[in-house]
Order: C-alpha cells, then sequence, then structure tokens
C-alpha cells in the first residue's frame, strides 16, 4: 500500500505543494508572507514512526511507510488543505487491532500499521494482489480524511448535528469526490471497503447501538455522494439492482442534493480554515 503514492495523487489534484519532502520545493514555494499570510500562519504537522516491539510481521510495513516517506506526504496534505491553530502529530504505530484515531488530548492522528495487511487483504478476497494494493492505496485515504475529519471538529470546534462519524465520512468522501476523477476513484474505493467487509459480516443487535452506521450503510453512502458530485459521470456506473450492490434509483435521485447540501455545510465550516 502506497501512502505516499495516494497522498501525493490527492494533493496533485488539489493543485498544492510538493509532496512528501517535508520542505517546499523552489518551484512550489509560497510568496512572501504577506499581513494576511502572516495572520493565518499554520501549525505544523510532526510525523513519528513508532517502533514494532510484539508483531514482527508489522515491520516491513512500518519500513516501507518510512523509507517511502508515506507518513509526511499525509503531513503534506493536511497543511496544504488545512491552517492548523496548534502543532499536530500524525504517527504510525503498532495498535494490536486494524485501526486509526485521532486523539484530541495528545493532538494526534493515528494510523496503525495493521490497516495495510487488512485493507490489502480484504480487497484481496475478490481480485489480483496487484489491484488490491491498488484500492488499498486509494481506500486508506478515505481513512485518513475521515480521521482528519474528526480532528478539525476538535481543533477547531465545530458543530456538528447527527453523528460524527457520518459527518466525517461525508467531509472525506467531499474532499476526494469534487477534485476530479483520480480522487473520486479513491473515494469509490472507500466505499468498496465497506461493502466487502459488509459481505462478510452478520450483523448483531449492538451492531446497531454502535456510532458508526453499519458498513453497508458507509458503502451507500459514499456511492450516493460520488454519484451527486458528478451524475453524468456515475450514474450508469453507480445506479442498478441491488444484486449488483448499486444504489437503487430511490435513493440515487437525491443524491446530487445530498452531495450539494453537505459539500455547502463543510464549506462554510472549513471555510475560515482553508490554507490559502
Amino acid at each position: 500500500m502506497k501512502l505516499r503514492y495516494a497522498a501525493c495523487g490527492m494533493l496533485a489534484a488539489l493543485a498544492l505543494t510538493a509532496c512528501g519532502s517535508g520542505t517546499p520545493t523552489e518551484e512550489s514555494a509560497p510568496p512572501a508572507p504577506t499581513k494576511t499570510a502572516a495572520a493565518k500562519k499554520s501549525g505544523k504537522v510532526h510525523v513519528v514512526y513508532g517502533e514494532v516491539t510484539k508483531n514482527q510481521d508489522l515491520v516491513p510495513i512500518k519500513e516501507e511507510w518510512e523509507q517511502d516517506k508515506g507518513l509526511e506526504a499525509v503531513a503534506d496534505l493536511i497543511t496544504g488543505i488545512l491552517t492548523l491553530p496548534t502543532d499536530i502529530t500524525v504517527e504510525g504505530k503498532e495498535c494490536g487491532e486494524e485501526n486509526a484515531f485521532w486523539q484530541p488530548d495528545t493532538k494526534t492522528l493515528t494510523l496503525c500499521y495493521e490497516v495495510q495487511p487488512w485493507m490489502e487483504d480484504t480487497f484481496a478476497q475478490s481480485m489480483d494482489e496487484k489491484q488490491a494494493k491498488e484500492k488499498a492505496s486509494n481506500a486508506v485515504m478515505g481513512i485518513v480524511l475521515h480521521e482528519l475529519g474528526h480532528a478539525t471538529v476538535s481543533l477547531y470546534n465545530l458543530p456538528i448535528t447527527g453523528k460524527e462519524e457520518d459527518a466525517v465520512d461525508q467531509l472525506a468522501t467531499v474532499l476526494l469526490a469534487k477534485d476530479g476523477d483520480e480522487t473520486a476513484e479513491m473515494a469509490l474505493d472507500f466505499g468498496e471497503f465497506w461493502q466487502i467487509l459488509a459481505s462478510q459480516s452478520d450483523l448483531e443487535d449492538l451492531d446497531f447501538a454502535d456510532e458508526h452506521s453499519t458498513d453497508d450503510q458507509r458503502a451507500y453512502n459514499v456511492m450516493c455522494w460520488v454519484l451527486g458530485s458528478n451524475p453524468d459521470k456515475f450514474t450508469d456506473v453507480l445506479v442498478g439492482s441491488k444484486e449488483d450492490g448499486l444504489l437503487p434509483e430511490s435513493r440515487a435521485e437525491r443524491c446530487p442534493d445530498e452531495f450539494a447540501q453537505i459539500e455547502k455545510a463543510w464549506m462554510k465550516l472549513l471555510g475560515p480554515h482553508f490554507a490559502g
């Protein structure tokens, strides 16, 4: 899974700075600060690769991320999108579980090393290894942007109505779907990941009490929002029968208005905090 590849693809779509270097190149360096730019001085993103102490199978993953400067690219992505009110940390970590999370007390976005084999193995159940790795690289950007959504709620004290987990899925999809074909493909792979997980699980009563929507709901939501971002492009791809795992017409016809609503809401909430 190439974190750097996925993050750089997102940066390219947003026409932002050089990727993964930690410092701007001469070509991408910003202009001399103005009073406005100085007033919006951003916090820094510190990158940490935690040591693997228990599961030695994770050592190559940690080394790959570190050599590839994958988390540095994620850091560039965050500062390319947002003006941060304080320094934050992005860390790779052995967690003992497949997870990613934002910690408000330490202002740390953690991406567990276990996420890589989990996502690749999930996709590999229905496709070849090469395609599974590509889709995992794409889908991980949905995970990163989902957790970045939690970070924005915390850092900027944003008001959220409804479930925060749904709201940050919306933000991840809006950021991916609104910036071109390549990033929209990342959003679709993010949704497909939840759809594959849903096909493997039998829901129990307590699953409906979770703060997250069910995997099926998350998959259909992402499909709807990507469709809503460009109905002309995605209707033939995403709308169809339940048996094919596609959006029903009854939901699809609402998706353009749904996407417009969540895009407007998130752009209004984050507008004062966008970089540049």
